[in-house]
């Protein structure tokens, strides 16, 4: 689930039909994935009965994510995926009216700009240490298309472990009076596992694609109310298939003296 800043998004896997010939009984089997397509995520099964899909290209690019939050009354939302000849992500077209452009300066991601209706409403950009690593985030507000009428909205700051997974991340708002950052909330990742992580792409959407957050599965995670100085912890359980691709994850959380619980199922090409 995508979850401040976070989206949980699952894809539904298309299923080949298999059919019977009465006369010869032979059973024609559906065509098998094959890379760069087979072992890419396909759907992720919540407990709740919500689910995100993914579907691929024939070179196994993400084309599109259909997160549906309540299968009984059809509430979805369904990212596509636009890229140029050089591979590069260049847009994010949502069924909600949404556009996210993606800037580049080299390789690297430089902004992201939200559109609605072909106005652009705000837009994010992104600093870097000089080995690349991005280290923060900060979130305008565009006024009538104009570059220079600007309002500053948020800013994310990220620490990394020396294997390249996120360490901690924390948010600021701005003073509405002075303008300037106030710090709201830091969560901390800790107890990674060695497996991949099947949910980075959810972290990346739709304002960090390509930017890995998650190579492994962080087991815990500490959630702080800056302001209040109240944390809430989560942990997470995953059991793996025999590729080591995690098959399920079991969260239990713990704050504000609630204790909650749940399951979700990952799915596979």
């Amino acid at each position: 689930m995508l979850m401040n800043k976070y989206g949980r998004f699952v894809l539904v896997i298309m299923i080949a039909i298999t059919s019977c010939s009465k006369k010869t009984d032979t059973i024609i089997q559906p065509p098998v994935p094959v890379e760069p397509v087979k072992g890419k995520l396909s759907k992720i099964s919540y407990d709740s009965g919500a689910y995100d899909s993914l579907y691929y290209s024939s070179t196994g690019k993400l084309i599109k994510i259909k997160s549906v939050w309540d299968p009984s009354s059809a509430v979805s939302v369904t990212y596509s995926f636009e890229y140029n000849a050089q591979e590069k992500l260049t847009r994010i077209n949502s069924d909600q009216g949404e556009e996210y452009r993606y800037s580049y300066n080299g390789n690297q991601l430089e902004e992201v700009g939200q559109y609605v209706g072909g106005l652009k409403i705000r837009h994010k950009g992104f600093t870097y240490d000089s080995q690349g690593i991005l280290t923060s985030t900060h979130t305008y507000a565009d006024v009538l298309n104009n570059p220079n009428d600007q309002d500053f909205l948020d800013m994310f700051i990220y620490t990394y472990y020396p294997d390249g997974n996120l360490k901690t991340e924390t948010s600021y708002s701005v003073h509405p009076n002075t303008g300037q950052p106030v710090k709201e909330a830091s969560i901390t990742y800790s107890d990674y596992d060695q497996h991949h992580s099947p949910d980075d792409v959810f972290k990346q959407v739709p304002y960090f694609f390509g930017q890995r957050f998650f190579k492994n599965n962080a087991r815990q995670r500490v959630v702080k109310n800056e302001k209040t100085g109240v944390e809430s912890t989560y942990l997470f359980t995953y059991t793996y298939n025999q590729s080591t691709l995690p098959i399920t994850r079991k969260f239990e959380y713990y704050g504000n003296g609630n204790w909650e619980e749940g399951t979700c199922t990952y799915s596979y090409y």
